[in-house]
């Protein structure tokens, strides 16, 4: 989604072990990303999520432990 003063946001969902991934925005951000959050799924679930680098076009982390999770992305 683009508003009308440039914010970008992304989001989606991705499943993963604890060996982390890298997830590819299916359209780069025009600018920058500037942040990313995520939660795990499940009302049970404890893990980290560390992301080790991003750039306009996809972000990389590494979760304490495998699970599936749900991610946004801003930027501009």
């Amino acid at each position: 989604v683009t508003f009308a003063n440039g914010l970008v946001m992304k989001w989606g969902r991705v499943t993963v072990d604890h060996s982390g991934a890298t997830v590819t925005f299916a359209n780069q951000f025009p600018t920058a990303c500037i942040n990313i959050q995520a939660t795990e799924e499940g009302a049970d679930q404890y893990g980290g999520f560390g992301v080790t680098e991003f750039s306009k076009t996809s972000f990389t982390f590494n979760p304490s432990s495998g699970g599936t999770f749900h991610w946004q992305a801003v930027g501009y």
